[in-house]
């Protein structure tokens, strides 16, 4: 997923985001779930679906709610959050 959306195709990084959810993950699952989330928010701001996007970052913000206020990646789910409300 990180890979696609790198290479600015974002459609490719929701579909490999939404394969991951469905075949589990092990023990690596709890740190790459939260950048799978993320990933495919951005991915799909990118095509236009602001509210599917929304729902994403809100999945990640609603499970991080107690994590660490200083976590590189939930600064970025809250800036992508706020350009979400902020977006016509």
């Amino acid at each position: 997923a990180e890979a696609a959306a790198d290479a600015g195709r974002p459609a490719e990084a929701v579909a490999a985001v939404d394969r991951f959810r469905t075949r589990g993950g092990g023990m690596w699952r709890a740190w790459a779930w939260p950048r799978a989330l993320l990933v495919k928010a951005n991915a799909l701001d990118r095509l236009g679906r602001r509210d599917e996007a929304a729902r994403a970052v809100g999945e990640l913000l609603g499970a991080w709610r107690r994590a660490d206020p200083d976590l590189a990646l939930l600064a970025d789910a809250r800036a992508l959050e706020l350009r979400l409300r902020a977006a016509p």
